[in-house]
């Protein structure tokens, strides 16, 4: 009897299941079928090619709010590649000769002179992602065997 009660009851769960999982896939269903892409959206209404965006205020106001705190900022966390490093008493005289070495290996790679007291560092590049600068790296180090990627600030990419 017990058993009889318990098969009924899966039973019956069961069907509320499968009934509830219908409906969920025809409402599913019909969702997708009533979204349109955003180019869609433009072509059904003409716009002749403007767009016209409607957002709420406050999106205005903070990115108006971020460009003023960033505006003085002339930098961006990213990676330089460093292929001189020294603090001997002629360091900054023979980083010179280093960068000018470079740029004519490299010329399209800008290169920059780092007084870390007392230490003078070279770097090379502005790349925003380490993958960026490990490409790079493999042409610089048949030159300068010792080099390597570092997590620095750089300068904001030419538009």
């Amino acid at each position: 009897m017990k058993k009889n009660i318990l098969l009924i009851v899966f039973l019956v769960l069961g069907l509320f299941t499968a009934k509830s999982q219908e409906y969920t896939n025809q409402s599913d269903s019909l969702i997708v079928e009533e979204k349109l892409s955003i180019f869609d959206e433009l072509k059904l209404h003409d716009t002749q090619g403007r767009v016209e965006l409607v957002q709420d205020i406050r999106v205005n106001k903070l990115v108006n709010k971020s460009i003023k705190i960033n505006e003085h900022k002339n930098n961006l966390m990213g990676w330089r590649i460093n292929i001189f490093g020294s603090n001997s008493q002629d360091a900054r005289e023979v980083a010179e000769t280093v960068i000018t070495q470079f740029n004519e290996y490299f010329p399209d790679i800008a290169a920059y002179k780092i007084p870390l007291m007392p230490t003078w560092k070279v770097y090379v590049g502005d790349y925003r992602t380490k993958d960026d600068a490990l490409k790079d790296l493999q042409k610089i180090k048949i030159y300068y065997k010792d080099a390597f990627v570092k997590d620095t600030k750089i300068n904001y990419p030419k538009l």
